[in-house]
């Protein structure tokens, strides 16, 4: 789609925040590159399901799955089983696993060796089928229209990493590719800083900043790390109460909360004091999400998205309330999403990318924002192409999303490329 296109509302969508996910593909590109679904195939690692949890299934939970289309399987294996290819969605066309999919992988523990670098990479072409992955949901009147340009891609090019934003920078933490890799965009400038590494090599962090400093935990690890941008300097902090994996870290008031994940105890709210380094329980949440986001707006926090490891994606929404830890129904995202972006634009909330890992697994390459007042959901213009595993962040009306991958369940290929959401 064009810079023109039309953010569309749904005509029903569910201001309470309905449980149901739509889990139809949106992959939206007939080439290789924008088709493609997880696989173990010696090029990089799978993305886990979480500790103890099984592979994905089509059964879902909560009732927060979509039902799948029927299809006639495609000519497979002796056993019945179809061999890799495509099936057609509601959403456009999504790629069926290989044999070797949706296994967990190499990174279940310690970081796993890396490959040879790769180097920064050009901007992405444009889908040649952008328009696919827009759905017919009817009129409306939500301005302004959103369009997609990118930036300078990042020096490492990784997935499962974390950004935060502190002042006129864009920090980006960890990931595969880039373990160690700590850098820096400024969109006013669009150019990248590198400094001081990671005190620890992680996968699947959590970041955020306040108070001038940008704290780093996550990645199934307690350890707390905050970094001086005036020293480019890391110093051990507290430590978490428990590890967490594939969670969400956000800045709010003078603190910073860690939400979601997966680890002992994963339904915990924790909040960590920067003034005592100090950690306290702040509630918790009423089901287990991991690969989430969370987004800071109006003094309450967006619990967006997710998955419980496996079988199933939510499009629920939930808001945090930290004056008395409640919470609330939000409205539901019009996709179920995991292991995407999600940021503050504005008044605004924008959502981007993602993966289903519902048989067949495939990644998104939808977009939408919320707007609050109404509080519903519209589907803006598509990402180039499907990711997941990206990190993103809100600055002066945009949102800036980085790095990913585009096979579902896996951290390869890395990406690099900076896609900025604007007006």
């Amino acid at each position: 789609m064009g810079g023109g296109a039309l953010l569309l509302f749904a005509t029903a969508c569910d201001p309470a925040g309905s449980n149901s996910s739509d889990t139809s593909g949106s992959t939206n590109d007939p080439s290789p590159s924008g088709m493609v679904a997880g696989r173990t195939d010696g090029a990089g690692e799978m993305d886990p399901l979480g500790p103890g949890l099984e592979p994905p299934n089509t059964t879902g939970n909560n009732g927060m799955q979509a039902n799948q289309p029927t299809a006639a399987a495609p000519p497979g294996n002796a056993d019945g089983q179809a061999g890799a290819g495509m099936m057609p969605s509601p959403g456009g066309m999504m790629a069926t696993p290989g044999a070797n999919e949706g296994a967990p992988g190499n990174d279940q523990g310690a970081a796993p060796p890396e490959s040879a670098a790769q180097a920064p990479e050009a901007e992405p072409p444009p889908s040649d089928a952008a328009d696919a992955g827009m759905m017919d949901l009817g009129t409306q009147d939500f301005e302004p229209l959103m369009t997609w340009r990118t930036g300078t891609p990042m020096p490492t090019p990784r997935t499962e990493l974390a950004v935060a934003l502190l002042g006129d920078r864009i920090y980006v933490a960890g990931g595969f590719g880039g373990f160690n890799a700590f850098e820096s965009y400024a969109p006013d400038s669009d150019s990248w800083e590198t400094h001081a590494d990671l005190p620890v090599g992680l996968q699947h962090p959590s970041l955020a900043a306040v108070g001038g400093h940008v704290y780093l935990t996550g990645g199934r690890q307690t350890g707390l790390f905050a970094y001086d941008p005036s020293t480019d300097a890391w110093t051990e902090r507290a430590s978490m109460p428990q590890a967490r994996y594939a969670a969400a870290a956000v800045a709010l008031g003078d603190g910073l909360y860690v939400v979601g994940g997966t680890g002992d105890d994963a339904l915990a709210i924790w909040h960590y004091d920067p003034a005592s380094d100090a950690w306290s329980r702040r509630g918790e949440l009423d089901m287990v999400r991991d690969h989430l986001t969370v987004v800071a707006l109006a003094e309450r926090l967006y619990i967006i998205g997710g998955r419980p490891g496996g079988g199933d994606v939510y499009n629920s929404v939930q808001i945090y309330d930290p004056a008395d830890q409640s919470l609330t129904p939000g409205p539901a995202m019009q996709e179920g999403r995991s292991g995407f972006g999600a940021a503050a634009v504005g008044p605004w909330i924008c959502a981007a990318g993602g993966e289903v890992l519902i048989s067949p697994y495939f990644v998104r390459d939808t977009a939408e924002c919320l707007d609050p007042e109404r509080g519903t959901w519209a589907l803006v213009d598509p990402l180039p192409r499907p990711l997941h595993g990206v990190g993103a962040a809100g600055y002066k009306g945009r949102m800036y999303l980085f790095g990913g991958a585009e096979r579902a369940a896996s951290a390869s290929p890395r990406r690099g490329w900076v896609h900025i959401l604007e007006p």
